[in-house]
């Protein structure tokens, strides 16, 4: 599974939080855990998502992702 960021200036913090929201989500629908997050450059090499690597943001945003994913698995437990 894959997905894009649109990397615009004035909306980019909301682009992040709705990336994370998605990731979290997809990871949790398909069965899968936080360590198979990956970035596009991990499988072709390229700097991708250019902006969250450049701004050393990555491990903040799997923490972010972690976080969301955390909050679904505790929410199916209590049902």
């Amino acid at each position: 599974l894959a997905h894009e960021l649109l990397e615009m200036e004035q909306s980019y913090e909301q682009t992040l939080k709705n990336a994370q929201k998605l990731a979290a989500t997809l990871l949790h629908e398909y069965g899968l855990s936080i360590d198979d997050l990956k970035k596009h450059q991990d499988f072709s090499g390229k700097g991708c998502p250019a902006k969250l690597i450049n701004d050393g943001r990555w491990d903040e945003f799997c923490a972010a992702v972690k976080q969301k994913y955390e909050e679904l698995e505790a929410a199916q437990a209590n049902g």
